[in-house]
């Protein structure tokens, strides 16, 4: 997934709506407010985030489903962690 995409999930990760100059400048990209409500619109189009006049926040369901991904994303860091420090220890004895 592009950066964009990932630093505007980021600042909508909250559930809350969000201003798009307020998106716009919590990106840490320079993004213009047109390329905010390009990104804003496609995820629209896929029903991932609601919009309402000049704010949007990311719909319940694909919410959840981030944070699913995320949680799992962690579970494989952790186990990948400790298969390396096993590895390490093995080396060691």
């Amino acid at each position: 997934m592009p950066a964009i995409f990932d630093d505007i999930l980021e600042v909508l990760s909250d559930g809350e709506y969000h201003a798009f100059e307020e998106i716009k400048f919590k990106v840490t990209r320079n993004l213009n407010e047109t390329q905010v409500k390009a990104v804003l619109a496609f995820l629209d189009s896929y029903c991932f985030v609601k919009r309402r006049r000049q704010k949007a926040k990311l719909d319940l369901s694909f919410l959840k489903f981030l944070k699913r991904i995320r949680e799992l994303e962690d579970v494989e860091d952790e186990e990948e962690r400790e298969a390396r420090s096993g590895v390490a220890y093995e080396a060691e004895t």
